[in-house]
């Protein structure tokens, strides 16, 4: 128990002597405290003041694709701009730039932060990364607007080669089709109808009748024969029949191949040509007709929906070029230095310091003391 109070009134006692301590150089502590912060106020109001002046831009894209990719885009702007130059961000100049970074929560867009003497020079030179930002990729989106136009004059180039050309060439062979195939195995139809056949027909007749001609004088030739004694005479009809047998031998073949021939006539050349007039009307000029009607508008409207689509894509709103989101941000205060910081930070280092070099001068005191009396 008696140690226990002896500790307390030792810490007791230690603690009434700092603060004599402390009381004792209390015109050092202010001295040295007033200093610092006299020191760090004066710096404070003596230097140059920065004015901060943001801004976020946010990249162009074509169609769903951005113009380029934002950290590419941030990369060069800070090497035209200098931003990560340590040699000429030391010295004090009218403006600079002093970051330009990818937004973290958003892909697509850009902070740009530029420092200067005063907000109108900040401004400047934050416009002037906005607008060199701008112009980065005009030749760009220039060279995609242009690709797109010469597609759509090819593309026009066809609509007018379907309209002035292919549909005109598709109907001229229609036409012709008609005119020299159709009509071509109509005539011969008919000219096999009305000629050939009637031909045909006319040696058959002309061959039957004689037919029956010949065996008439057959039948004579053999009834008289029988009435004839005289050998020369029955010897002359004897003749006389075969003659008569050959003629009606010639006209029976002359009959079959008439028949063939008209058979052939009816039953081929004539269906023949009957069955080409079919094909064509209902294969080959049906064709060419659907591809008239059906083909060749659907070919069109398609090309002009694809024109439509290329129309759209250099629209406004597909391209769209890099641009200030919102309005400048700067403040009528300067960004650096901060005043008030640096006249508390200095009046807490001097306070602190000054107890600190009280407490030491006091302990080089005590030293002395007791080496003197030692």
């Amino acid at each position: 128990m008696n140690q226990n109070t002896l500790v307390i009134q030792e810490d007791e006692i230690d603690l009434r002597e700092l603060f004599l301590t402390l009381i004792k150089n209390k015109m050092t502590i202010v001295l040295i405290t007033s200093a610092i912060t006299i020191a760090g106020a004066l710096h404070a109001y003596t230097k140059t003041p920065i004015f901060e002046v943001k801004s976020t831009i946010q990249i162009g894209h074509i169609g769903e694709s951005l113009i380029d990719d934002p950290a590419n885009i941030s990369k060069i702007l800070s090497v035209i701009f200098n931003v990560n130059d340590k040699s000429s961000s030391d010295e004090i100049t009218d403006a600079n730039v002093k970051s330009i970074a990818q937004v973290k929560s958003v892909k697509n867009f850009i902070e740009v932060v530029t420092e200067g003497t005063s907000n109108d020079s900040a401004l400047r030179k934050n416009m002037d990364v906005t607008a060199y930002t701008k112009n980065l990729y005009l030749d760009k989106i220039d060279q995609y607007i242009l690709e797109k136009n010469h597609q759509i004059e090819k593309l026009k180039k066809e609509i007018i080669k379907i309209d002035t050309f292919d549909i005109k060439n598709l109907q001229e062979q229609i036409k012709l089709l008609e005119k020299d195939g159709i009509k071509k195995d109509e005539d011969k139809i008919i000219f096999l109808q009305k000629t050939e056949l009637s031909s045909i027909e006319s040696k058959i007749s002309y061959h039957s009748k004689k037919l029956i001609e010949y065996t008439k004088e057959i039948n004579k030739l053999n009834e008289n024969s029988l009435k004839l004694a005289d050998k020369t005479a029955s010897m002359i009809s004897s003749v006389q029949t075969l003659n008569y047998q050959n003629l009606i031998l010639n006209s029976q073949n002359q009959l079959e191949n008439l028949k063939v021939e008209k058979q052939i006539l009816l039953q081929e050349k004539i269906p023949n040509l009957q069955r080409n007039i079919n094909k064509i009307k209902n294969e080959t000029i049906r064709k060419l007709q659907y591809k008239v009607d059906v083909e060749l508008p659907e070919q069109k409207i398609s090309i002009l929906k694809h024109i439509e689509s290329l129309e759209f894509s250099m629209s406004k709103s597909n391209i769209k070029n890099s641009e200030l989101v919102g309005e400048y941000i700067l403040h009528d205060y300067p960004a650096k230095p901060k005043k008030k910081l640096i006249i508390v930070v200095s009046f807490v280092t001097g306070f602190i310091l000054s107890i600190f070099l009280v407490f030491f001068m006091e302990f080089v005191k005590n030293f002395r003391r007791e080496a003197i009396s030692k």
